[in-house]
Formats: structure tokens, sequence, C-alpha cells
């Protein structure tokens, strides 16, 4: 695979799971194996994941990938990735929201203030 289609496929994945993700901060137990997903279990299930994987990395590219424990490791290290660039986004959504926010508000609190501000000196005007 040429450096070119794999970081391709790299972005690809990371946008698929950036796409994909909520933020759930309830659920904040777990560490690293939280996101480990299908490859950090035992038994047919991660069989079956691995297998169509494989299957689908040898048919894209026509290499065969790793197998065995490497295979996880490397699709754990995936997974670990996409997970964080997937919170990473989500979290920039939520501080993008925040200051949206924050700008709002002060620019509604300085208008408030400039009319009262103009309202004084119209009184203070008057008295005078």
């Amino acid at each position: 695979m040429t450096e070119n289609s794999h970081e391709k496929e790299r972005q690809t994945q990371i946008g698929s799971a950036a796409q994909s993700s909520e933020c759930d901060h309830s659920n904040r137990g777990g560490g690293l194996e939280a996101i480990g997903g299908e490859s950090s279990t035992v038994g047919d299930n991660s069989l079956q994941a691995d297998s169509a994987l494989s299957q689908n990395i040898t048919e894209r590219t026509g290499q065969t990938p790793l197998s065995g424990t490497t295979g996880k490791m490397l699709s754990q290290l995936r997974n670990i990735r996409a997970a964080h660039l997937a919170y990473v986004k989500a979290h920039e959504e939520r501080l993008r929201a925040r200051l949206d926010e924050n700008l709002t508000h002060q620019e509604k609190v300085f208008t408030e203030i400039d009319n009262l501000e103009k309202e004084i000196l119209r009184l203070f005007e008057e008295e005078n």
C-alpha cells in the first residue's frame, strides 16, 4: 500500500469514526478497554470481525493484513486513534458552541450597557 493510499484510508476511517460517535461522559469507567471494541473480546464475534476486516483489507489493497496478536494490536491501536479523534472532534464542537454563546452574550450585554449609558447621559443633559 502506498503512503498516499494509506493516509487516505486512515482519514476515511477517522472521518467515519468521528461522524458516528457520540460523547457520553456518564460512562467514564473502563479506561482503554472501553474503546477497544470487538477486538478486545474473546470468542466467535472477535474472530468473525477480524476475519471480515482481513478480507476487506485484502480486497481493497491486494495485500494480506497482519494476523494473530500483531493484527489485533494494530486493530486496537487504530480503534484507539479513531475513538480519540472522535472524542476530540466532539469536544471541539462543544467548545465552539460555548464560544458562540459567549460572544452572543457579550454582544447583548455591551448593547444594553451602551443603551443605559446613553440614557444616563441624556438624563444628565436634561437636568443641566
